[in-house]
């Protein structure tokens, strides 16, 4: 099972590194070679897009978990011969997510294009045709809905325990999609040329995986399921619960494009986005791990081997947050200078709102960390301490966007953030799964707090003393002492005697 989630946190890890390098390699292009206006535009329908995953309703989580808890009763896993008992058990849940998954594509497609279309009427920016806009964002609405009704085959490839997978598969076609559009705008492309291409790379990546679900495990899909209500209604009220965590996390994470372009327009838009985009792609590759696990934490919980579920927390803890303290001190060592050598000069939106990113997605990966544990044993108990974020998100981003700016309106997710679901979701995990919070300390937070340190102080030390040299050289070597420091600590801390001798007799 360790070596499954290694391989499977290992791949994702891969996979969003491809995709966040040629992000950041697009993201320069963007802003090169739209107007400000547009570029604006742009992020706030790519913004938008990507949350109309809401549209799940929660339902994918409980579909994925009760695949496997059916594989957790077999004692078997990806690879394995299937039991009689287990393929008709999954049977049945395939053919019920196929069939909700239909109405949830209607439905995602229906809401998501009428809201827009309501929405996009207050928008005008200037020198950008309005029909451009509406066909973009037609062309998105479009894509999503084929991918919500292709989503139950990413549930069974997950569940059964091809864990990874998906990530690999998806950065192939994440790779070709972004060089694609980094060609259309270097090409004279717009809004419309952008989310076509977008379209076409996200339906791809479904029949990617739907080819590869029939060819791993076809013997699942022999068997004809049935609909089982009584089973239905067990999933029914998790999957709201897990909607409603997912609702109060999009108010949280998913509207402060709203409020920058209400209060400073969508020219202000770009530079808040990407240092929100550099933090949250830190925060996404410090949390492979932890997602990878998710699908044999519920197959160890239904096997109650509750010892083997606080290694992993444990585990994922110190390799998140190692991650995401080598990371941070690195940006902030660097500060303007690696913006610069991104965007280009004038980019950089300030040490006070990369500051307050930082702290909110480090504390909100440790929240993660705990949560993602607790809810693969199918204790979806977060929707109200999530849906209290989100409205408290709501309210201090009014009221502070107005006084202090842009400062204000990262604060506001921060402070929604720490009131609610950063300490709430630690303190339920805890309880439910026996973690000592004194262990913790010692064993996570003082070591994750030494290393940040130290990645900070060597960082500013590097940059000042090559602060003649050119700006790659300074973001470099900052960037590779950072990553030495954190392959070194997870050396000594997250590995046991016994995995680092296996490690070195493999290497």
């Amino acid at each position: 099972m360790l070596r499954r989630i290694l391989f499977g946190g290992l791949a994702s890890w891969f996979s969003r590194g491809v995709n966040i390098v040629l992000g950041l390699v697009l993201m320069p292009v963007l802003f090169r070679h739209l107007a400000k206006e547009e570029l604006g535009v742009w992020l706030l329908l790519g913004q938008s897009w990507v949350a109309l995953g809401i549209f799940d309703l929660g339902f994918g989580v409980i579909l994925t978990r009760r695949i496997a808890f059916a594989v957790g009763k077999s004692s078997r896993g990806a690879g394995c011969s299937f039991t009689k008992e287990m393929i008709a058990e999954v049977s049945d849940l395939i053919a019920m997510g196929r069939s909700v998954y239909r109405w949830l594509a209607l439905l995602a497609f229906a809401f998501s294009f009428v809201a827009g279309a309501v929405w996009l009427r207050s928008l005008a920016p200037p020198g950008l045709p309005v029909s451009a806009v509406w066909i973009a964002w037609a062309v998105l609405c479009l894509s999503q809905a084929i991918g919500t009704l292709t989503a139950v085959w990413t549930c069974l490839l997950q569940g059964v325990g091809y864990v990874g997978w998906d990530a690999l598969l998806s950065s192939v076609v994440n790779s070709v999609t972004l060089l694609v559009q980094i060609i259309t705008v270097r090409c004279g492309g717009g809004l419309v040329n952008l989310a076509v291409v977008a379209a076409a790379g996200a339906l791809s990546q479904r029949l990617l995986i739907v080819a590869f679900v029939r060819q791993r495990s076809s013997e699942l899909l022999l068997q004809r399921g049935q609909w089982r209500a009584g089973v239905f209604s067990q999933m029914l009220t998790p999957a709201m619960r897990a909607w409603l965590t997912a609702l109060g996390y999009l108010l949280v994470a998913n509207t402060d494009q709203f409020f920058i372009t209400a209060h400073e327009g969508t020219a202000a838009l770009p530079a808040y986005r990407a240092a929100f985009l550099l933090v949250i792609n830190l925060h996404l590759l410090a949390g492979v791990f932890s997602g990878a696990s998710q699908v044999f934490v519920s197959q160890l919980w239904e096997a109650r081997e509750l010892g083997q579920i606080r290694a992993i927390l444990r585990r994922n803890a110190q390799i998140g947050l190692l991650a995401m303290g080598c990371g941070g001190g690195a940006v902030l060592a660097l500060g303007p200078v690696l913006f610069e050598f991104w965007l280009g000069q004038g980019n950089f939106i300030g040490y006070p709102v990369l500051g307050i990113f930082l702290a909110s997605f480090i504390l909100e990966h440790h929240a993660n960390v705990f949560s993602s544990c607790g809810r693969a044993t199918n204790d979806e108990a977060y929707s109200a301490s999530s849906l209290a974020a989100g409205a408290l998100k709501v309210v201090l981003a009014f009221l502070l966007i107005a006084r202090l700016g842009l400062i204000g309106l990262a604060l506001s997710t921060l402070l929604a953030q720490m009131l609610t679901n950063d300490w709430f979701m630690v303190y339920r995990s805890m309880k439910r799964l026996g973690v000592k919070f004194g262990e913790h300390v010692k064993e996570v937070l003082a070591p994750v707090l030494v290393t940040f340190l130290a990645a900070l102080g060597l960082g500013l030390v590097l940059n000042d003393v090559l602060r003649q040299q050119p700006v790659a050289v300074r973001v470099g070597l900052v960037s590779v002492v950072a990553g030495l420091l954190l392959a070194g600590s997870v050396w000594r801390l997250a590995l046991d005697g016994s995995q680092r001798s296996r490690v070195r007799r493999r290497m």
